[in-house]
């Protein structure tokens, strides 16, 4: 096989031949992490930052039992 074919395996689809693609003509290519480093995605300030927007409204009755799991 050329070095400029592979093989795609896509699910539910036959393996076929094609040829490679180079990501670095793609137009959205300065959006990824290889071009910029600032473009690495961070889960954990992701995550920081959806918790201090998360709001939960509880309404608390006097008789009510509640078990607190962390």
């Amino acid at each position: 096989m050329d070095r400029d074919k592979c093989i795609v395996c896509v699910s539910g689809l036959p393996p076929f031949f094609s040829n490679k693609f180079d990501p670095k003509t793609h137009p959205n290519y300065k959006y990824t992490a290889d071009y910029d480093e600032r473009n690495t995605f961070d889960f954990a300030k992701y995550r920081r930052k959806m918790k201090e927007k998360e709001s939960v409204n509880i309404r608390f009755h006097k008789n009510d039992q509640y078990k607190i799991v962390l």
